[in-house]
């Protein structure tokens, strides 16, 4: 019996963990383990992305109604959003990872008017130094991409923030230089002073 059945594995090409006794057996069954686990990984890994994209393609198609697009400048990831009749102070643009929430409240005759989106922000795109503004009945929404140094310290020992941040609106830097007009001072007729 006990040959029947190891030549019913041979033929099948299964040896049998309890007939292993040597070193080149085992070895065999530990390979075939990690194998099992790095297809169990991969199978995992691609059906939670494949997940993820599928529900981001729900919510996109459930509250765009063609009110977002993307675009990919030659500096920066921008999101817009069609959103008329609202004010700066009825919008809320935050993120948690690569998660982006956009929220706008607004009250017509007393009846709510809300406008919600979710959307995946790509890897290229800085989260830190994002900012939105509204403006023509537009939300924009600027992601600057990553520096060459924002990818050269990424490793598998990467950090993921899991806390949720207020995206700022955006301030513009003022341009506080003034100019004089040219006043001439001088001594002698010679030597002249201009003063910019």
């Amino acid at each position: 019996m006990y040959k029947i059945l190891i030549l019913i594995c041979v033929i099948h090409g299964v040896v049998p963990h309890w007939y292993c006794s040597r070193h080149d057996c085992h070895r065999q069954h530990h390979q075939g383990f990690i194998q099992h686990q790095r297809v169990r990984t991969f199978e995992h890994l691609a059906k939670q992305v494949i997940n993820l994209d599928k529900k981001t393609k729900e919510l996109c198609v459930e509250n765009s109604n063609n009110k977002t697009t993307e675009d990919y400048n030659q500096n920066d990831y921008k999101v817009t959003v069609n959103l008329p009749g609202y004010k700066e102070d009825e919008i809320t643009v935050k993120h948690k990872h690569r998660v982006l929430y956009i929220n706008a409240e607004k009250y017509v005759d007393g009846v709510p008017e809300i406008y919600f989106e979710v959307r995946v922000i790509p890897e290229v795109a800085s989260l830190v130094n994002a900012s939105w503004y509204y403006v023509d009945e537009q939300l924009k929404i600027i992601f600057p991409y990553k520096t060459r140094e924002d990818y050269a310290t990424q490793t598998c020992n990467l950090v993921i923030d899991e806390t949720v941040k207020t995206v700022p609106k955006y301030v513009p830097e003022l341009d506080v230089r003034f100019q004089f007009e040219a006043t001439t001072v001088s001594s002698r007729p010679d030597d002249n002073v201009n003063i910019v």
